[in-house]
């Protein structure tokens, strides 16, 4: 299972990185390609079609989207580049998510953590999991509703 995580070099992409490194190799990536001095994969959230070809390329099984535009008081300066990163990025991965039918688990960019997975088969992702002899750590956030255009989601953090 190949796992990519982006914006490796933030506090919740390095304990992610931890975490899930027991389960599977993971590929580390950030805006600049580099991460505590060693190069990793570059992938810019702000260049959409830089990210659709890296995702297209790298095709990972789980997208661990760690990255965010978090500098709150340069928001207002800076709204396209934050809704770029915050908003059309987000949007993008999880399409490309469901278009190559990878687990996606995204951070929210707020003050408490607030972690969710998106998957497009819950039981897919379970039997992965027990056939791995994996058990899961903890529950984050589980919900089920209905989101956009009355689509029925599932949204659940295992670690």
């Amino acid at each position: 299972m190949k796992i990519l995580i982006l914006g490796a070099n933030g506090q919740l992409g390095f304990e992610l990185e931890r975490a899930l490194s027991i389960f599977s190799s993971v590929e580390l990536a950030t805006r600049n390609g580099e991460i505590f001095g060693m190069p990793c994969a570059r992938i810019d959230l702000a260049d959409l079609s830089q990210l659709e070809h890296s995702l297209d390329e790298k095709r990972p099984h789980v997208i661990v989207n760690a990255a965010a535009y978090t500098q709150v008081d340069r928001a207002e300066d800076e709204p396209g580049l934050c809704r770029a990163i915050n908003h059309d990025a987000v949007a993008l991965i999880a399409r490309k998510a469901k278009e190559i039918n990878a687990l996606l688990v995204g951070g929210c960019p707020s003050y408490h953590l607030s972690l969710v997975c998106y998957y497009p088969s819950p039981s897919t992702w379970m039997s992965s999991l027990t056939a791995r002899r994996a058990r899961p750590i903890f529950i984050i956030k589980e919900t089920a509703g209905r989101g956009r255009n009355n689509q029925r989601y599932t949204t659940t953090f295992l670690l």
